[in-house]
């Protein structure tokens, strides 16, 4: 949408949040995680560049808060139904996957502000990864009670508790912790192309932690779509972004 701040008018991609209104955001605080994705981006290059964060009040006397990112028309996404449908990648799509690996990777190797490099940000985004309503339950959703992945539905609720126990044991692995800038919502709806290369949007869910909380989120949900398409071309994809991101941390 078009925004206009200090008498300029920009094309922006806008996040949205009626404060004090019920949402899959009411776990986190959404406002905070705002302001702090905000300055993080003005203290690096900014995938892509982040323009303000601002409230109002409507006309109905509802406190918004919105976060507004600059955006640029982009040509495409990534095709990762194709990418998973394929018995071989083809190089337009290696190219693509390289891209968006490698730009990640640059991301979370940019500074964080001082204020969220700390162990408590870090635990922070590991525990909202678990709580968010957006996340855990609706991938869970999607498989049925007999899925031999969980074998009866009391399995899911067995699933959450290995999940909740594996983040406490990340989460007490101090030496291993490297709290990093984080995309927070990483899949690849988020990832769009234009004639300079891929950039990001839509960030904000948790703007600082454990890196693993992008990549994971990203290829599981390549997985996942798998899955569903029935299809079992995922691997090449893994590999190929995997092996582009470790490069060039």
């Amino acid at each position: 949408m078009t925004v206009e701040k200090d008498g300029i008018r920009t094309e922006a991609f806008v996040r949205m949040k009626k404060n004090g209104e019920p949402s899959a955001y009411d776990d986190i605080d959404q406002r905070d995680t705002f302001f702090r994705s905000h300055l993080a981006s003005l203290e690096n290059e900014g995938h892509p560049k982040s323009l303000f964060v601002t409230e109002f009040e409507t006309p109905e006397g509802a406190s918004v808060t919105i976060h507004a990112q600059e955006f640029r028309p982009a040509e495409s996404g990534f095709d990762y139904e194709a990418a998973v449908s394929c018995d071989a990648l083809d190089e337009s799509q290696k190219t693509q996957i390289r891209d968006i690996a490698s730009k990640l990777a640059h991301l979370h190797l940019s500074p964080l502000p001082v204020r969220d490099a700390t162990p408590e940000s870090y635990e922070r985004g590991v525990l909202e990864l678990l709580i968010n309503s957006e996340l855990t339950y609706p991938t869970l959703a999607h498989f049925p009670p007999d899925h031999p992945f969980f074998g009866h539905v009391d399995a899911k609720y067995d699933y959450l508790s290995k999940m909740a126990r594996a983040a406490d044991r990340q989460i007490a692995r101090k030496n291993d912790r490297r709290c990093r800038r984080l995309h927070g919502d990483f899949w690849h709806s988020n990832v769009l192309f234009d004639e300079n290369g891929c950039y990001f949007i839509d960030f904000s869910r948790t703007p600082a932690g454990e890196a693993g909380i992008d990549v994971g989120w990203f290829l599981g949900n390549v997985a996942l779509d798998a899955y569903l398409l029935g299809k079992n071309g995922a691997k090449e994809t893994f590999d190929l972004f995997l092996e582009t991101y470790v490069r060039f941390t």
